[in-house]
């Protein structure tokens, strides 16, 4: 019995394997470019050319090959974003099941451009929000949530990305980004990483990036987020170079259902040159979470050092953060910063709560205390101090 079993199962491979062959052999899936064409223009309104052939292949996996294509603006023979070349392959059962499930996605050379207009509006807003299509009366659609779909990689590779902004005249250029991202699916985890320079105006600047990172999804939830960052970059703009930025990140949540932002664990450090001098710094953020009416944040840890012709060391410390958006309070801000030039040294270390209205941008400091120190071995004393009591705003 178990031989006829095998004898059959191998029979039905080989059925199976010539039907693949048969299959890729007879369909043409070049004959759906024009109607892909056609459909990408009837909905919208954006020219798209495929310059070459497709190809198919069934077995092991159902894989399609893109060769170069172009899209246009919508309405407009302006070309909006093109890519060398793509290739997607499917389980082909799961697929007749209405899952998708995809060993890999793979996108080369793409070009794209994203323009905010003067009236604000994105040229992609039809992309990312096209309206639905019509559904036939009484047919039921299932929920998002209950669709599977999983892919075992998504990789980017050699793309140049462009984003110009009409109302405030700032430009950002992205070359050389390749990107990879393990196994995407309804909710789960994958390994991030991603490689890219950057060219910037307003500011002027220019860069390079590496990211790492475990991001977390859940499409169902509408919940996503980042574990372990770790952002190493380097940059320039002006008489000013960061030669090592870090920033590391423990979590990062964002729940777009709820509005909220929460993140901890906050370590970022830079050190470069300022003009004629150097600097580094640090800043350290516990905690901080960001709801749509509420800011909330222990503490923040800041320093800063510059030596030059005149040296200066700046600390920041706040405690008590948080408060009703717009509206932000700080507990405790207190200032320890001294500057050095020559024989002159001064201290200063005022301390304060602090109530601020990002809305208008108003600031108060209520209860401003602190001291002031001078040395210097030309005065007659040599050193001088005083005490700073008042308000600020």
């Amino acid at each position: 019995m178990s031989r006829k079993l095998l004898i059959g199962a191998v029979a039905l491979f080989g059925i199976v394997a010539i039907a693949a062959v048969v299959a890729v052999a007879l369909v043409d899936v070049n004959r759906f470019k024009p109607r892909i064409e056609q459909f990408v223009h009837e909905r919208y309104q954006r020219s798209l050319h495929i310059d070459g052939d497709l190809s198919l292949s069934i077995f092991p996996r159902l894989a399609v090959t893109l060769p170069a294509a172009r899209l246009s603006e919508r309405g407009r023979a302006d070309e909006a974003a093109r890519i060398t070349g793509a290739r997607v392959s499917v389980a082909l059962l799961p697929l007749l099941r209405g899952e998708l499930v995809a060993e890999s996605a793979v996108v080369d050379g793409l070009r794209a451009t994203v323009e905010r207009r003067a009236d604000g509006s994105l040229n992609i807003d039809d992309l990312i929000r096209p309206a639905p299509p019509p559904s036939p009366a009484g047919a039921p659609q299932p929920p998002e949530s209950s669709r599977r779909f999983d892919i075992g990689a998504i990789r980017l590779s050699n793309a140049q990305l462009a984003y110009r902004d009409r109302l405030s005249g700032r430009a950002v250029a992205v070359s050389g980004l390749d990107l990879s991202l393990g196994s995407l699916s309804n909710a789960g985890a994958a390994p991030l990483t991603a490689a890219f320079s950057f060219d910037s105006s307003r500011p002027a600047a220019r860069g390079e990036v590496r990211l790492n990172a475990q991001a977390r999804f859940d499409f169902a939830a509408n919940v996503f987020g980042l574990k372990d960052l770790d952002v190493t970059a380097s940059a320039s703009g002006g008489a000013s170079r960061a030669d090592s930025m870090r920033l590391k990140l423990s979590q990062l949540t964002l729940d777009a259902g709820n509005a909220t932002v929460e993140f901890a664990g906050l370590d970022l450090r830079a050190a470069g040159r300022a003009g004629a001098g150097t600097f580094d710094a640090a800043a350290t953020l516990p905690q901080l979470a960001v709801t749509q009416t509420q800011i909330t944040a222990p503490t923040l840890h800041s320093h800063v050092k510059l030596i030059g012709a005149r040296a200066t060391e700046l600390r920041i410390d706040a405690a008590g953060i948080g408060g009703k958006r717009p509206a932000v309070s700080i507990a405790r801000l207190s200032i320890d910063a001294s500057t050095a030039q020559g024989p002159r040294t001064i201290q200063a270390t005022p301390a304060s709560p602090l109530q601020a209205d990002l809305a208008s941008g108003k600031f108060d400091l209520p209860s401003v205390a602190g001291s002031v120190a001078i040395a210097d071995p030309r005065m007659p004393a040599q050193r001088a101090a005083f005490d700073v009591n008042g308000s600020a705003a």
